[in-house]
């Protein structure tokens, strides 16, 4: 159970809607964990295979988000080059 512990609270979150329970954000990571384990759905091993799914998931889209970022950051340098040639 310590992996609940260690995991971050918007994955908790989420595994505990995956279990068919209804968190609330301004939960604490103790009540969450709780509320986790004591779900009639709640099976360590899958719960935290679960887990590592969806932390990998928001990972990924963290990523992504990250990668998007940096590719308008690129274009909006790649503009203002373009521009300052036009105007010289």
């Amino acid at each position: 159970m310590a992996f609940l512990i260690r995991s971050r609270k918007i994955d908790l979150i989420l595994l505990a809607r995956d279990l068919d329970e209804s968190p609330d954000p301004s939960m604490s990571k103790i009540v969450l964990r709780d509320l986790i384990t004591s779900s009639k759905y709640y099976k360590e091993e899958d719960s935290k295979e679960l887990l590592e799914v969806i932390t990998a998931e928001r990972l990924e889209t963290e990523q992504q988000q990250k990668l998007e970022q940096e590719q308008l950051s690129i274009e909006k340098l790649r503009l203002e080059l373009e521009l300052s040639r036009n105007v010289n």
